[in-house]
């Protein structure tokens, strides 16, 4: 049973962006599992508002890389990497000092499984072109962080109306938007006005994190960098040198 494999790997549910696990019982096969966890918010809830700043939201994101880069290494021997296959906005909580923790329904019930074992990702998170198709490659984790990536810098959701409506997923209005821009010059952004007018903000930052968000989404998913490119490539924006010790970057773990 996957799900208690996943709970026995103690480097793997010891990392700090996992929720602390207090105890399970699996018994009859019944699997019953109890976290400890003061959850602040979820960061599809916190995306469109005005106080969820530049800063906290890159915190967000490079905890986020951080702990996704850690369980595709496989760092946890001798168990295998994981990969995390319902991965969304909605399953990213925060505490109270922004770091983000996965409490997807995967976690209880074959989400986060061997790489030898596959479901179809979270609807508007997955590339349309191979989910449902038995792949199982980590790079659909990529792919469904770089939609959450573009979520958190462009201040966007997608929600269940906009579904309804016929509305683009996050990741087909940033390709469009990307291809829309003239002479696609590789000064392009789509960082939202209101959190590049802020204080701990870098123009250079807001071109590099797009062109980063844009590779993760790549429609060939062997182009897709790893989530440990993703991660020193996160390091290397100003707002990680300025601000290492807000974002724990000295203490990332491996």
């Amino acid at each position: 049973m996957e799900e208690v494999i996943l709970l026995r790997n103690v480097p793997l549910i010891s990392h700090p962006g996992m929720v602390p696990l207090y105890g399970y019982c699996n018994e009859g096969g019944h699997l019953a599992v109890v976290y400890e966890f003061k959850p602040f918010d979820s960061v599809v809830n916190l995306i469109p508002k005005d106080d969820f700043t530049w800063l906290q939201r890159f915190k967000v994101s490079f905890g986020l890389a951080a702990l996704l880069k850690f369980m595709h290494a496989g760092n946890s021997s001798p168990f295998k990497p994981f990969i995390v296959h319902n991965l969304d906005a909605a399953h990213i909580i925060l505490d109270e000092n922004y770091n983000p923790s996965s409490v997807s329904g995967g976690i209880f019930n074959e989400g986060i499984t061997y790489l030898s074992d596959c479901v179809i990702g979270c609807y508007g998170y997955t590339n349309v072109g191979t989910s449902g198709t038995g792949n199982c490659s980590n790079k659909e984790d990529v792919f469904a962080y770089g939609v959450i990536l573009l979520s958190l810098i462009s201040r966007r959701v997608h929600t269940e109306e906009d579904r309804k409506a016929g509305v683009p997923f996050i990741y087909e209005w940033a390709v469009k938007e990307y291809e829309a821009f003239e002479c696609q010059n590789s000064k392009f952004s789509l960082v939202h006005k209101s959190l590049s007018e802020g204080g701990d903000f870098s123009p250079s930052d807001g071109y590099k994190i797009t062109k980063l968000a844009l590779e993760c989404i790549n429609g060939v998913e062997h182009e897709r960098p790893t989530m440990e490119q993703v991660f020193s490539s996160l390091l290397e924006l100003e707002v990680a040198k300025q601000h290492a010790d807000f974002l724990g970057a000295n203490n990332a773990h491996a």
